[in-house]
C-alpha cells in the first residue's frame, strides 16, 4: 500500500514540496497513542524527510550520472507507452517519525522528483510501472515540468489523476487497456472542472 504520494521540486539550493496526498486514514488513529499529537505537523515531517533525503540522493545521482532535461522531455512527449525513467528505491527505517520501516520508490524528471512511500512489502515492479505511467499523465494533464506552478494552483488536477491512477493507496495491476479505459475516466473528471 502506498502511504505518500510526493512531488518535489529539487531545483535550487533547498527542495520543495509541490504536492503530496496521503492515502492511509487510519494511520493516526493506530499508531499515535498521545491524544495530543498534531498529525498534520507529524505529516508535514514525513514528507519533510523524505524530500531531504530524495534531494540528497537525487543531487548524488546527477552528479555521478548527467541526464540532459531535453532527454527528459523528449520522454514525456512521446506518444509510445514505453517510458524509459530509471527508478530508484530507498529504505526509510523504523523511528520517532515513521511507526514502521517504509520503501520510497522515486524517479527525478527534469529537475522534479516523484515519489511513493509504500510498506515495505508493497510489490516493487508494479510500484515502478504505476510510478511511471502516473508521471507520464501528470505531464500530459499539467505540463508540471514546464509549468512547475500548475501543481500549486491546480491541486484538484492532480488529485484527480493521482486518485485514478493510485485508487485509495493501492497498486493495481495495469495493462496496457486499463491504463486507457483509466485515462478516459480522467479526461472525463478534469473536463467537469
Amino acid at each position: 500500500m502506498v502511504v505518500y504520494f510526493v512531488v518535489a521540486n529539487f531545483i535550487g539550493e533547498k527542495p520543495s514540496v509541490l504536492y503530496y496526498k496521503y492515502f492511509e486514514q487510519f494511520y493516526a488513529e493506530n499508531n499515535y497513542h498521545s491524544p495530543t499529537a498534531d498529525i498534520r505537523r507529524i505529516r508535514r515531517e514525513q514528507v519533510t524527510r523524505v524530500v531531504d533525503k530524495l534531494h540528497s540522493i537525487y543531487q548524488f545521482h546527477t552528479a555521478t550520472n548527467p541526464r540532459s532535461h531535453d532527454s527528459d522531455l523528449q520522454i514525456l512527449n512521446n506518444d509510445d507507452n514505453d517510458l524509459d525513467f530509471d527508478v530508484f528505491s530507498f529504505r526509510l527505517t523504523r523511528d520517532d517519525l515513521f511507526y514502521s520501516e517504509m520503501r520510497v520508490f522515486w524517479l527525478a524528471v527534469h529537475g522534479f522528483g516523484l515519489a511513493f512511500v509504500c510498506h515495505p512489502s508493497e510489490n516493487r515492479i508494479q510500484a515502478e510501472i504505476t510510478l511511471r505511467v502516473l508521471t507520464k499523465q501528470l505531464h500530459e494533464v499539467t505540463r508540471f515540468v514546464l509549468q512547475p506552478s500548475i501543481i500549486l494552483t491546480k491541486p484538484e488536477k492532480v488529485n484527480i489523476v493521482v486518485s485514478k491512477f493510485v485508487p485509495c493507496g493501492n497498486l493495481i495491476v495495469m495493462n496496457h487497456r486499463l491504463i486507457r479505459q483509466i485515462e478516459r475516466e480522467a479526461e472525463v473528471l478534469l473536463k467537469a472542472i
